[in-house]
């Protein structure tokens, strides 16, 4: 085992999805801080701005790129920067999103953005340097974030299949 693979497992590192989207522009959402979890998005499907707190720089996603938040900060989902943004927790009940399917988002126009959203959650009681070391965000371009071991997609018609 590597020494990264060992830091994971001290952590009791655990992932979990919130779900699949589907974003139709004009669309904006901030994300709340969260603490003692790496966030992340799979861009399935089209493209999307995300801008971290605390990043000088926003980043545009494309299809199979992926963002890791590994501070659990504050951040924002966009199909352009000058979109005006809401809450997350406005958006959800905006849509009617209830927990089952896709959560579809947006406006009228045709683009349409496609994420896979969840968290890496650590035990709160592990400390390590590593972590404090962490840019604001670890960006994984192309089709590598399908080949990351802790996102194997559990069934043939998870949405993480390359798309």
């Amino acid at each position: 085992m590597d020494v990264l693979s060992d830091i994971l497992d001290l952590l009791k590192f655990q992932g979990s999805l919130y779900f699949a989207t589907e974003f139709s522009a004009p669309w904006g959402i901030q994300v709340p801080r969260y603490q003692n979890v790496a966030r992340f998005h799979l861009a399935t499907g089209g493209d999307c701005w995300v801008n971290v707190a605390g990043s000088s720089e926003p980043v545009l996603l494309s299809s199979g790129d992926m963002i890791i938040i590994p501070h659990g900060a504050s951040h924002t989902l966009s199909d352009k920067l000058e979109t005006p943004i809401i809450g997350l927790d406005a958006a959800i009940e905006k849509s009617g999103y209830a927990g089952d399917g896709h959560f579809v988002y947006g406006g009228v126009d045709d683009g349409h953005s496609k994420l896979v959203c969840g968290h890496f959650e650590f035990d709160n009681n592990f400390n390590h340097p590593l972590l404090d070391d962490l840019p604001d965000f670890i960006l994984i371009r192309g089709k590598k974030p399908l080949n990351f071991p802790g996102l194997k997609a559990p069934c043939a018609t998870c949405p993480m299949k390359p798309v």
